[in-house]
């Protein structure tokens, strides 16, 4: 996941430390980016040193008399020497005080709450990583413990406690993350996501540059959009790019018009600010 990735850049990069990536799925990231676009992070990850194993797990930690961790067995990799071991596997609700009380609980264990966060209890508000919010493209309830997501629930129970009618209507999944020289970033459902919703996912990928191929110092950007078949409504964007703010401001934009069921055509006259330092004229 994204701690994981971020603790390896840290380890590997600050201190050049010698590290391993430990991944039980056969991906990194793979709440966040298809296959195809992982292996793209996976590549400057082992770029910059980091030794990734996927579809691995770990089945013990090693010490010595001193208590120190010396090694980490694994299923398939054997014993991995190490000095010290980061477990960053992601994150559950801990909702057992709600459950006492009689809150309903999601699937993944998190407080249901209304597009104002109230509880199935009325006088009871719930937001942050304890709550599962409403997925705006799939339908369902997803847990995302991500600090922005909190920060805007906060804001609304703030406002509703104190005689205000604010709403949180649900999320899009919006996530980026910087993997050493590259910007990651992406919004909606990846394809496998998209077809567990009961869709019919199709994707193009198209490579193109962060401003104006002419311009001196553009950057390689790839872009991923995600969407039903039949339908032509876009369910999802990827892109990665070494300038991570031209990735990031391509997703943002697309992620604005997922609420509302945007299709192709919708993405592709979308009009956006342009100048050569900043953009491609077709954007």
């Amino acid at each position: 996941g994204a701690i994981g990735i971020e603790m390896c850049e840290a380890l590997s990069d600050l201190w050049g430390i010698d590290t391993t990536l430990i991944e039980m799925a056969p991906q990194i990231l793979p709440q966040a980016l298809g296959s195809d676009f992982a292996r793209v992070a996976q590549h400057e990850l082992e770029k910059n040193g980091v030794k990734v194993l996927l579809a691995e797990t770990v089945t013990g930690i090693k010490g010595d008399d001193s208590g120190r961790v010396r090694a980490v067995r694994t299923k398939g990799a054997g014993e991995i020497p190490c000095d010290l071991v980061i477990f960053a596997a992601g994150a559950r609700p801990a909702t057992q005080l709600a459950r006492d009380a009689g809150l309903a609980t999601g699937r993944f264990g998190g407080i249901l709450v209304d597009a104002r966060m109230r509880t199935s209890d009325p006088n009871i508000y719930a937001g942050g990583d304890c709550v599962e919010l409403r997925h705006l493209v799939s339908g369902h309830t997803v847990h995302l413990p991500l600090g922005s997501l909190a920060n805007r629930a906060g804001r609304v129970i703030g406002s509703n406690v104190t005689g205000g009618d604010a709403r949180f209507e649900g999320v899009v999944g919006s996530f980026v993350i910087k993997v050493f020289g590259l910007g990651v970033a992406r919004a909606g459902l990846t394809e496998a996501q998209a077809r567990d919703a009961g869709f019919d996912p199709a994707y193009a990928i198209v490579p193109t540059t962060d401003k104006a191929h002419f311009y001196p110092g553009a950057k390689m950007l790839y872009f991923k959009l995600i969407a039903d078949r039949k339908s032509r409504r876009v369910l999802g964007v990827e892109a990665i790019c070494e300038n991570g703010d031209a990735a990031k401001a391509r997703v943002d934009a697309v992620a604005a018009l997922l609420p509302h069921r945007a299709t192709v055509e919708d993405v592709s006259n979308l009009e956006v600010a342009y100048a050569p330092p900043f953009a491609q004229a077709m954007d």
